[in-house]
């Protein structure tokens, strides 16, 4: 599945302006993926799509009608608490969950992965 991607420079860090340019292709593109989507979902009867990180499948299944969940690493900015972060990485998390909520924010269930265990966020399991 197609999705947004980072540019990056010749000290392999990632490129904003490149990025930029990437993102506004692959946003350029996403309505068409998103119509072909929802159409094959609709004709398989799809009952439920899987999603990673990636904005095209949710956008599908919500215009099919499909229920979907997010298995992804960048969730666990919504679920953990980070309390414990310096305020300037806080900020930098928040900033980070609010984005990944523009990905997708209506999945029937989150499982994020991470490689270590914080206490999660009141009403989060």
């Amino acid at each position: 599945m197609p999705g947004p991607r980072f540019d990056y420079n010749a000290r392999q860090r990632v490129s904003v302006p490149g990025t930029a340019e990437l993102a506004s292709s692959y946003l350029a593109q996403l309505p068409g993926l998103v119509r072909t989507l929802s159409r094959r979902l609709r004709e398989d009867d799809a009952k439920l799509l899987i999603t990673g990180y990636e904005p095209g499948g949710p956008r599908a299944a919500e215009r099919a009608g499909t229920p979907y969940i997010a298995l992804d690493h960048q969730s666990f900015f919504n679920v953990a608490d980070l309390g414990f972060l310096p305020a300037g990485l806080r900020r930098s998390a928040r900033g980070i969950a609010r984005f990944n909520r523009l990905y997708y924010s209506r999945q029937v269930h989150t499982i994020s992965s991470s490689f270590f265990l914080p206490e999660l966020l009141a009403g989060v399991r």
